[in-house]
């Protein structure tokens, strides 16, 4: 193992919560972080997963963007699987570890999806997803 490239997070239960273990790796101590990527899943020392979630609705957001420009060059099929391919592959990556989150965490992720809806259908950005 490379101490420069290992990262290592420490995930406390409450009653070992103001317990720090070091990790020596080499003869070199190793801090544990507040967050690490793990299968390009972003892990803090919480299991909040909002840092993961804010990043992904980022990246759809910027996805979203590209293809509304894009619109006016596809017909509705090909829009409906570039949309696949760059968005909702993103929201699919790993959403097992979504269940059971608060919706206030899964709401970005919402916003994202219904954003990728309206511009599959070619609905204004404010239009209503649900009928």
């Amino acid at each position: 193992l490379n101490p420069s490239k290992t990262e290592w997070l420490w995930l406390p239960s409450s009653q070992y919560s103001q317990l720090t273990p070091s990790l020596a790796i080499g003869g070199e101590s190793l801090a544990p972080t507040e967050r690490a990527r793990n299968l390009g899943v972003l892990l803090d020392s919480r299991l909040s997963f909002e840092d993961h979630l804010t990043a992904v609705a980022g990246r759809m957001f910027y996805q979203i963007r590209l293809i509304r420009q894009m619109r006016p060059f596809l017909d509705r099929d090909a829009l409906r699987t570039v949309t696949h391919a760059l968005v909702t592959s993103r929201l699919d990556y790993c959403n097992a570890l979504y269940m059971g989150l608060p919706l206030r965490c899964t709401r970005k992720l919402q916003l994202a999806q219904n954003a990728a809806a309206r511009v599959v259908v070619g609905a204004p950005w404010r239009a209503r997803v649900t009928p």
